[in-house]
């Protein structure tokens, strides 16, 4: 298995976390890596200058790599770091004060769209990353440039419907994601 750790493709954030990346390099070497090894690649919300926007211009390219598994982490501001020197200077970040130190919001995105990620999240790991749903997730990433605005769309029909409360069977995941589909087919919106 490799566990890749993408980030961000925002080149600012990566700047300023002292990640410079070369993505078509990246882009390049995914593409040998043979399909009997797992990739699993990572990205961080709530980094520097990563707005909802950024965030989900690294979600869709990361997506579009075809991981095994796409990895939503949420920035950890551990004591002593460089990371937590910067968020004690910038106003707007908040952070929890025990362990894990997982920040709430940033100046970029607040504490409702970082709620807003876990839950897209969530939707990742039940419907991409559980492998159950591997020929209808590679369909739906074909049809959509923007895979998360997607999930995003996907996590109001569960919030509309009370879902994310919920005790789920792996079974139900099938069930919901056919009403989603079909009731954006209904109103003539592309799923």
């Amino acid at each position: 298995q490799f566990e890749i750790g993408i980030q961000s493709t925002n080149p600012p954030t990566l700047q300023q976390v002292g990640r410079p990346a070369d993505f078509n390099q990246i882009h390049h070497v995914l593409g040998r890596i043979p399909t009997t090894i797992h990739v699993h690649l990572d990205l961080i919300a709530g980094l520097p200058f990563e707005s909802i926007a950024e965030f989900a211009s690294s979600f869709n390219y990361t997506i579009a790599q075809s991981p095994q598994m796409l990895q939503l982490g949420f920035l950890k501001i551990l004591h002593g770091t460089a990371m937590e020197q910067y968020a004690q200077q910038t106003a707007g970040y908040e952070w929890l004060s025990t362990a894990p130190y997982e920040v709430l919001s940033s100046p970029w995105v607040s504490y409702r769209q970082m709620q807003s990620l876990k839950k897209i999240d969530n939707l990742v790991d039940n419907y991409y990353n559980s492998q159950g749903f591997v020929q209808t997730m590679r369909f739906i990433i074909s049809l959509h440039k923007d895979t998360f605005g997607f999930f995003t769309k996907l996590s109001a029909f569960f919030d509309e419907r009370h879902l994310f409360a919920l005790p789920h069977r792996s079974d139900a995941y099938y069930e919901y994601l056919h009403s989603f589909i079909s009731e954006q087919q209904k109103e003539g919106v592309p799923s």
